[in-house]
Order: structure tokens, then sequence, then C-alpha cells
């Protein structure tokens, strides 16, 4: 099947068939340039870049994908990866065929495929209604109910020793606007949404653990809840940041995102929680396709309890683990929870193993 393969490429530069192949795959913005062709990803990547994708003008049609882990491949790879979904070497290895076969039929190459039978495509007569529902699935989410800010005004404007204690700052309480409420006897901080409105608030009691053991008294209170498995913490804050790094940092709890903002990482966010939930798997993917995503789970979650989370995103996301290898965390610290000192150590294991084990393959 080798010199089937060359052959046709060679027919396809011949041609100038290539704008064909990439429209009907999907890419979008499609241009010529002098010794290529470029395009932007399928809109199902949510990537920006509109030269994301380069085809080589040549016979071999090699193709490169800016940010994705896709090189040194050709323009059968290509269909393999955006028309077929496949992602490893081996799936790519074995797609071989099919993608042959696609490329035949949408050219009429149909001397390469031996005896053939054309394949006719089932018409459904829904499928625009179904197209158009998929559009429209982002939009059918229910938000959450906007708080006027006046609500803050119920709580002391005051710093949190504990937290002070803890290793956030004054100044950094004061952005994640942390306050007192006299009344429940709380440290409590807003909830946001990524567009900045006010939807909640958070309380924490300044009982120890012990106390609470025996008041049976909840570490965490709403005082003004809210559905938080539709947001995430601090992404109001975060997003210009995550959008200048092409990186999203995501811990458990809303404090570490104020210790990350204390050591000079601002581009965190929070789940609230350890599940990620369906809607914040929407959102991440609806981040573009060039923003790794960085999974910062406390020391009490295994290498397992990450990966079931990573599977909740798409396939074609970039995911990582912020994962404690070198024991330098005990019980259920977060990776933040040492000091800035651990945790940029944490950190800069990741960059710099980021395509070995710390790389989660989805």
């Amino acid at each position: 099947m080798s010199n089937d393969l060359t052959e046709i490429k060679k027919r396809i530069y011949e041609e100038d068939r290539i704008r064909e192949i990439l429209e009907e795959i999907g890419c979008q913005h499609v241009r010529k340039s002098s010794n290529r062709y470029e395009a932007q990803l399928p809109e199902r990547f949510n990537s920006n870049n509109k030269r994301a994708v380069q085809v080589r003008t040549n016979e071999y049609l090699s193709v490169n994908i800016w940010n994705q882990d896709f090189s040194k491949k050709d323009i059968f790879d290509l269909v393999s990866y955006l028309h077929f979904d496949k992602q490893s070497e081996e799936e790519l290895n074995e797609c071989l065929s099919a993608s042959k076969r696609w490329i035949c039929e949408l050219l009429g190459y149909t001397e390469y495929l031996g005896f053939y039978r054309p394949k006719f495509k089932k018409t459904d007569p829904l499928q625009w209604l179904k197209d158009l529902q998929r559009q429209r699935k982002r939009k059918t989410r229910q938000d959450n109910v906007v708080l006027d800010d006046s609500v803050l005004d119920a709580y002391i404007d005051y710093p949190s020793y504990d937290y002070l204690q803890q290793g956030v700052g004054y100044e950094t309480q004061l952005l994640f606007g942390v306050n007192f409420d006299i009344v429940s006897k709380r440290i409590v901080f807003p909830a946001h949404n990524k567009d900045g409105e006010l939807i909640g608030v958070k309380g924490r009691t300044i009982l120890n653990i012990e106390e609470e053991k025996n008041d049976n008294v909840p570490k965490f209170l709403y005082l003004y809840n809210f559905n938080k498995g539709i947001e995430f913490f601090n992404l109001n804050r975060a997003l210009p940041y995550i959008i200048e790094k092409k990186e999203v940092i995501i811990f458990e709890a809303e404090k570490s995102c104020m210790l990350a903002h204390e050591y000079g990482f601002y581009n965190t966010i929070a789940i609230g929680g350890y599940e990620i939930t369906k809607a914040q798997a929407e959102i991440l993917n609806e981040l573009g396709i060039e923003i790794k995503i960085v999974l910062a789970y406390d020391k009490d979650k295994g290498v397992e309890d990450v990966l079931s989370q990573a599977k909740k995103l798409n396939k074609s996301r970039r995911v990582y683990a912020i994962y404690d290898y070198n024991n330098l965390l005990a019980d259920k610290d977060s990776p933040v929870d040492l000091g800035k000192d651990v945790f940029v150590r944490l950190y800069d294991d990741y960059r710099e193993n980021k395509d070995n084990q710390y790389r989660i393959y989805l």
C-alpha cells in the first residue's frame, strides 16, 4: 500500500487538492501561502490560531499542527486525527487504510481502492435540527443568580489572622474580598462568575479542627448559596493570565488560588471540591486549544483519582498534573500549602518533565 500512498500524495500535490481535504475535515480559514496551506482547527477544538494547521505543498504533503503533539506527519495522518479522531501513533497507523479510502472517495481516486463499491451516505432529515441543538447546547446551561454587591456590606472588611498565618497576605486577602462575618463567626469571601458578577458568599469557621468535630460545626458554609458546579472560583481574575501564559492551573480549594497568587501565579482557578462537573469540563473545553490544563490536586488524591477527572475533558486537550512524586507534601496538603519554595519545585518538576510522567494521555 505504501506505493499507493506515495502516488496519491503526489497526485494531490500536482492537482492542488489540499484545500478540498482541509475544508472537508472541518478546518477553517484555509489559505495558501508561498510553500504551504494554513488553516484553523475545526470549531470543536476552540482554537483561535488561524495558522495552527500547516500542510507543505510538496509531494510529501508533510503536516504540522501548532501546540499539538503532531509533527512529522502527512495528510493521511491529518485525516485520521481530525476526521476519525485518532490520537496515538498506534491509532494513526491502524487508521491509515480508512484515511486512504476517505481521501480517495472524496477526490474520486477510486482506482487506488481495488474492487470499489461506492458508499452511499444515509441522509438524516433531522440533521439540521441536531446541528442546531448542538450549537445551542452551551447556551442552555442555567446561570447563577447575580447578587447586588451591597450584600457584602454586612461583613467587616478585616483580614483573617488565620489566613495571614497560613501565608495569605493582606493585599491578597483584599483582592479576593476576604472579610469577617460577626453573626456566623466565619471568615467569608465572595464568589463571582467568569464575568466578575457576584453570585455567592462562602464562609469558613474560625474554630479549629478539633472544636469543629466536637461541636459538629461544618468547616464551610454558604451564606449566599449558588451552584458551584457551573463555575470556577477565580476564573474572572485569572482568565487574562490564562490566555497570556496559555496555561490554567486547577486546584481543589479556593484558598489555594489565594496562596498561588501570593507566590506570583495568577493563572489559577479552583473547583470548590474534587469532582469536575460536566459543566466545568465544558468551560475548560471552551478555552482555546492552545491552553494547557494542569491539575493540581491535594496530596490525598492518587494517580487514578486525577486520571478519572482528566478523562472528563476532550481528547484533544493537553492535560498535565502537578504531582508529588518526591513526597514533599504530607497528608491532605495542597501543592501550595507548604510555601512558595515547595510549590515552585513541584511546578518546575511538571514543567521540566511534562512530556513524561506529568502528561496525562486521554
